[in-house]
């Protein structure tokens, strides 16, 4: 019946089993009429998909690699993101400046930069708000607004995920230090994130 073949050392019973052409089954029961051949039949077909199923699944990994964004689109996107970060951006606008699909955009800047657009713009847009709750007077609410969140809550949310404190609690501790300068761009491409 089955015999240990090369594939089948290497675990590719698949191959072996549709090169036989699922004839096993067959001839463990060669006096069969219509109706069990078409049960054997759809046997054996279930089982090679589920054997290369199982063969697909174990190769997509390495077969799958996304583009890196050119320097240029890159630079697109971040100058676009920096001009309008108190604005509502949507990934369609950023995507857009950049000249490509959202879902290529998005798959291009996370590959280059290690951050999901979304991630990178609330990272920056808390980067701002903390130099802007250091350098000035505004309530917590005007920085919020003026960075581009649409209620204190959520600021509140995201600013406790990213820094691990409230934005006034972090004032409040931050007040004695010397200023900060707002960071010039920087992006760590050895930065894997699980988006936000």
């Amino acid at each position: 019946m089955f015999t240990q073949t090369p594939n089948a050392a290497r675990g590719n019973e698949a191959a072996d089993f549709a090169a036989d052409g699922g004839t096993t089954l067959e001839e463990a029961e060669p006096l069969a009429d219509a109706s069990h051949r078409l049960h054997s039949d759809s046997v054996c077909d279930a089982i090679v998909a589920r054997l290369v199923a199982q063969a697909a699944e174990q190769t997509r990994p390495s077969a799958r690699r996304t583009a890196s964004l050119p320097r240029w689109r890159l630079r697109r996107a971040l100058d676009f993101i920096e001009a309008n970060l108190a604005q509502p951006i949507g990934l369609a606008d950023v995507a857009a400046s950049t000249g490509l699909t959202r879902m290529h955009f998005a798959a291009q800047f996370r590959s280059t930069t290690g951050y999901s657009p979304h991630a990178y713009l609330l990272r920056r847009r808390i980067e701002h708000a903390q130099m802007l709750l250091r350098s000035s007077a505004l309530s917590v609410l005007d920085v919020a607004l003026s960075c581009g969140f649409g209620s204190h809550a959520h600021f509140t949310t995201v600013f406790g995920r990213i820094v691990g404190e409230p934005p006034n609690s972090w004032r409040t501790r931050m007040r004695d230090k010397e200023p900060i300068v707002e960071p010039a761009v920087a992006i760590d491409p050895r930065r894997r994130d699980r988006g936000a």
